[in-house]
């Protein structure tokens, strides 16, 4: 499966924001991977989040600039995936935009368990970390039905 990492940058001015839908993300105190040159800079809304992946945002309400995966990755900072603001901007909040629950990471390695969320979900995370990490929670059935 091919991996793939946008980095967005949101128009600053958004008219309005979207509310938690049914629940917000849960911090538990718990990737399309493409080159830096095939990642992209684009102005979307609130929480803009292609299907199947996970997004993380710099800013509150799914705003600001925005790393997304469609699988887990051990660390945000190498590899063929990177998200460019993991080191210098704490993570403000989060849309699981995939059919599995993820879970989150301060360290590398999905080391030091901070959150998870559960599919569908999206909001606002307390925005005091930053995140190094994250892994899918795939059962022998989800894998076989391509969670990676």
């Amino acid at each position: 499966m091919t991996k793939h990492l946008v980095h967005t940058s949101v128009v600053a001015a958004m008219i309005g924001s979207l509310a938690c839908a049914t629940a917000c993300a849960v911090d538990d105190g718990g990737s399309s991977a493409a080159t830096d040159e095939q990642s992209e800079l684009v102005a979307t809304a609130s929480y803009s989040c292609p299907a199947g992946d996970i997004c993380f945002y710099d800013a509150k309400d799914g705003n600001g600039n925005r790393c997304n995966w469609s699988v887990s990755d051990p660390d945000w900072t190498s590899g063929q995936a990177k998200c460019s603001w993991a080191q210098t901007s704490n993570v403000m909040s989060v849309f699981n935009n995939a059919d599995w629950s993820v879970s989150y990471f301060l360290q590398r390695n999905f080391t030091n368990k901070v959150g998870s969320t559960q599919p569908g979900v999206k909001g606002n995370l307390t925005g005091t970390y930053m995140l190094l990490s994250h892994q899918f929670n795939c059962s022998i059935l989800n894998k076989l039905a391509g969670c990676q």
